[in-house]
């Protein structure tokens, strides 16, 4: 990484620390207390450059993102947050290798940086890397202070689905929703994974706290509308089933969840 000639801290910032030291100057108090003054001021720029790195990567910008995550590494070179932020923004920019490099770098450098590992299991689900994936949210949810918990547990069980293990899943998806009851997504999955069991009310019951968080009618999906079907019909509930056989001709007409109800069904649907 090419290191850059100017310094990382702002002129104003680097001026007022010489302003106050001149003052005290002699006085060891006050030249103790100055350091430990500059060393905080630092500190908090360093986070502030993070927190932009990351709002960069917010907003889909990488190269602004990518040259605040390396001033911050310029003056700590193991900085975890600055690390995850510049392998982000490199996955970002479809560089995978050098991505996971950083990645790698960030869990390393803080064993704490839970967000840190949440990131690089995503990276890794994305790549088809279940196993290693799950290894690193299963360390993600251990940290019961994590702010983005509910979410870990929702991936964690997604890393789960794919792996087949469903118990897993269903533990974390519903771990997921007492941490956060105002979800959808694991609440659908736990609909999904009830339905295969046949446990066609409990199926019902989670789909309908689904339905509940789900907001406008159009934010059902094909998937979901197609699961709200099969859950009603294998409890002989033809009124409801066929509400959502009209939802999905009408917002997903072309949709091979709508083919195949009508294949079942038999339904020649006119469109108005």
């Amino acid at each position: 990484m090419k290191k850059r000639s100017r310094p990382i801290v702002s002129w104003g910032f680097v001026g007022v620390m010489a302003i106050v030291m001149s003052l005290f100057a002699g006085c060891t108090v006050v030249e103790t207390h100055s350091r430990f003054t500059e060393k905080k001021d630092l500190e908090k720029n360093l986070d502030f450059r993070v927190k932009a790195a990351f709002l960069h990567l917010q907003r889909g910008h990488t190269e602004p993102a990518k040259q605040k995550a390396t001033e911050v590494l310029e003056i700590k070179p193991n900085h975890p947050e600055a690390l995850a932020a510049l392998a982000l923004a490199l996955e970002k920019e479809g560089e995978p290798e050098e991505a996971e490099r950083y990645y790698k770098k960030s869990v390393a450098a803080e064993p704490k940086y839970t967000r840190g590992k949440e990131l690089y299991g995503a990276f890794l689900f994305s790549l088809g890397r279940y196993e290693e994936a799950m290894a690193q949210f299963e360390l993600a949810v251990k940290d019961k202070l994590y702010d983005n918990l509910a979410v870990a547990n929702l991936n964690l069980g997604l890393c789960a689905m794919r792996l087949d293990k469903v118990e897993r899943a269903r533990t974390a998806f519903e771990k997921s929703i007492r941490i956060n009851s105002k979800q959808t997504k694991p609440y659908v999955q736990l609909a999904r994974i009830s339905y295969d069991g046949q446990e066609y009310r409990v199926a019902a019951r989670y789909f309908r706290n689904y339905e509940k968080n789900l907001g406008a009618v159009q934010n059902y999906t094909p998937r979901t509308l197609l699961l709200g079907y099969r859950i009603q019909k294998a409890m002989n509930r033809n009124e409801q089933a066929a509400r959502y056989i009209q939802l999905l001709a009408k917002l997903y007409p072309n949709s091979p969840e709508y083919a195949e109800i009508l294949k079942v069904n038999t339904i020649k649907h006119t469109s108005s």
